[in-house]
């Protein structure tokens, strides 16, 4: 029996985020997807509802609004349930990134929690993360399944973002990539480099500020430093090609991470990572080995930022990478193996 699927999202965020799109390409031979609309909500008689950032219901400004929706999603996951369906949500984030009404948050997460019928997670991290913070709902069904490569995906083509603007020939050329965010640490990471003593090393950070911004100062800094670049836009996919092949490394000075999909962006273009030592990038660490990832203590420092930058120097520039086992069809073929195993539990 080939499985229906409906998933929210299936390719509706290909542009900001292709996760989703290869995912379900992959999967393609072992199931019928289709996408989940965020505002109809609208059923059919799917086996599987898969979400992955219910969450984003609860960052809206009106409480009301909030509720509403809410309201929907519970009212289409009982749909899919009361048919035999299955309810599976792969935790990118344990919550929200912006929480405007966080009692409100909570109490709506833990309901949605105990509707649940299955979990998937990226990492042992993220897992372990989870029952921290949920520890009423750590015996809900569950994989460890990995996030997938993006090999195929990005192709080159120059623009403003190009590398030859922003990058030299020479020295060490280091990225930071991704929307910016005030977890990702890269005011800290500016204001560090800044103190480097180092007129061969150039730090580059591409990503789209959106309602964040940076601090006057860390402006200021960014535009007087020779050494440092920005780019402060929407990364197109040709551009993100473009970078992430002429840098050295990516530095990813995250203050805290569950998951990251720009780290296996680096590992996707054979890229080696600086972060810091924690959650998802230790779990990293143990499967692709210390030649691929230099972790420091928080927080980063000019001295660690030195030593990584001496890592980088002396590590192995021949160093096998084998990312088999984050094929895209081997993640689908475990994604549809939990389907089925959920589906089974307690039938």
């Amino acid at each position: 029996m080939k499985l229906q699927v409906l998933a929210w999202p299936k390719s509706s965020n290909k542009a900001n985020n292709p996760y989703n799109h290869i995912l379900y390409a992959a999967m393609e031979p072992l199931a019928d997807v289709h996408e989940f609309h965020g505002r109809k909500m609208s059923t059919a008689n799917e086996h599987i509802l898969h979400l992955h950032w219910p969450d984003l219901i609860l960052r809206g400004r009106h409480i009301w609004k909030i509720r509403w929706r809410f309201f929907k999603l519970l009212r289409a996951m009982e749909r899919i349930q009361k048919q035999g369906g299955k309810v599976i949500w792969t935790v990118h984030n344990l919550k929200p990134h912006t929480e405007r009404h966080p009692i409100v948050t909570s109490k709506m997460i833990n309901q949605l929690l105990s509707q649940l019928d299955g979990l998937i997670f990226l990492s042992e991290a993220s897992r372990s993360k989870f029952c921290e913070m949920y520890p009423d709902h750590c015996s809900i069904p569950f994989s460890v399944i990995p996030h997938h490569h993006y090999h195929g995906w990005y192709q080159n083509k120059l623009s403003e973002c190009d590398s030859d603007a922003y990058f030299e020939k020479t020295g060490t050329n280091l990225l930071s990539y991704g929307k910016i965010r005030s977890h990702k640490g890269i005011e800290t990471l500016v204001r560090v480099f800044k103190q480097l003593d180092s007129k061969s090393t150039h730090l580059h950070i591409a990503g789209n500020l959106g309602k964040h911004g940076i601090s006057t100062d860390v402006k200021s800094t960014i535009d007087q430093d020779n050494n440092i670049s920005a780019c402060f836009k929407h990364i197109s996919d040709e551009e993100t090609a473009d970078l992430f092949q002429s840098s050295d490394a990516i530095v990813l000075p995250y203050t805290t991470v569950l998951n990251s999909g720009t780290a296996i962006l680096a590992l996707t273009f054979h890229k080696p990572i600086i972060a810091p030592a924690i959650s998802t990038f230790n779990d990293l660490k143990k499967v692709f080995g210390e030649q691929w990832l230099y972790l420091y203590e928080q927080p980063l420092t000019a001295e660690k930022l030195n030593e990584a930058l001496n890592w980088l120097s002396h590590r192995d520039k021949n160093a096998s990478l084998d990312l088999s086992s984050l094929s895209p069809q081997v993640v689908a073929e475990q994604t549809v193996d939990f389907y089925r195993q959920v589906i089974n539990h307690n039938d």
